[in-house]
C-alpha cells in the first residue's frame, strides 16, 4: 500500500523517506493507522460502522498518501483534492476541523512504527506538511 521506490525531491526528501522506511516495516498499516484515528476520535468510529471490510479505510488511507506525495512533489492535485475531501466529509458528519487531523493521525502511526528511525528532519518536514495541511481544511 505504501509506496515503495519514491522519486525524492529536494523538499520532502525525508517525509517519502519515513514512508519508504515505514513501507518497509509494515506493507499495510491500515489497521495501525485507523487505531490510532480512533484512539484520539472516538467519535470517529461510527461514522465507518458499513466499513465491514475495511476497503473505505484503506482507500482513504491510499487516497491521502498519494496527497502526500503529490504535494511534496509537483503538487499538482493534493491541495486541492484537500480542500475539496474536507467539504465532502462534512456531508459524511465529520466534525468541522478534524478532516485535517487524519494527516497527523499518519505522521504520528509513522513516527511510532519508525521509532528511533524516525530523524529530526523527517519530524521537521512532517511539521511543514501538517500546517500546510491545515491550511487547506
Amino acid at each position: 500500500m505504501l509506496v515503495g521506490s519514491l522519486l525524492m525531491s529536494a523538499t520532502g526528501t525525508h517525509i517519502l523517506e519515513s514512508l519508504s522506511l515505514w513501507g518497509e516495516l509494515q506493507s499495510d498499516p491500515t489497521k495501525m493507522v485507523y487505531a490510532e484515528l480512533f484512539r484520539c476520535y472516538p467519535e470517529l468510529e461510527s461514522l465507518f460502522v458499513m466499513d465491514t471490510d475495511g476497503g473505505v479505510r484503506g482507500s482513504m488511507l491510499q487516497q491521502a498518501f498519494e496527497c502526500i506525495v503529490d504535494y511534496v512533489g509537483d503538487n499538482e492535485l493534493a491541495s486541492s483534492l484537500i480542500t475539496t475531501s474536507r467539504i465532502l466529509h462534512e456531508g459524511y458528519g465529520v466534525p468541522d476541523g478534524i478532516f485535517a487531523e487524519f494527516f497527523v493521525v499518519i505522521y504520528r502511526t509513522c513516527r511510532l512504527a519508525l521509532a528511533q528511525d524516525f530523524t529530526d528532519a523527517m519530524e521537521s518536514e512532517w511539521n511543514e506538511l501538517l500546517k500546510a495541511f491545515k491550511g487547506l481544511s
